[in-house]
């Protein structure tokens, strides 16, 4: 996550999408907006695991 500045009130808005979305590994990017000026964005990869075992099964 990088702040780019702060805030100290008003309505923020969120947004996020998969820039890669592969059979173990996903990519994706998140951007946080204050009355349309850029205030945070992030970037992740993310392990995908198999949905029984997500679940607690084998």
């Amino acid at each position: 996550m990088s702040y780019l500045r702060p805030v100290r009130g008003g309505s923020l808005l969120a947004r996020g999408r998969v820039l890669h979305l592969g059979r173990r590994l996903a990519h994706a990017v998140g951007e946080i907006y204050l009355e349309g000026s850029p205030v945070a964005f992030a970037k992740g990869t993310f392990y995908r695991l198999e949905p029984d075992r997500a679940q607690g099964g084998r």
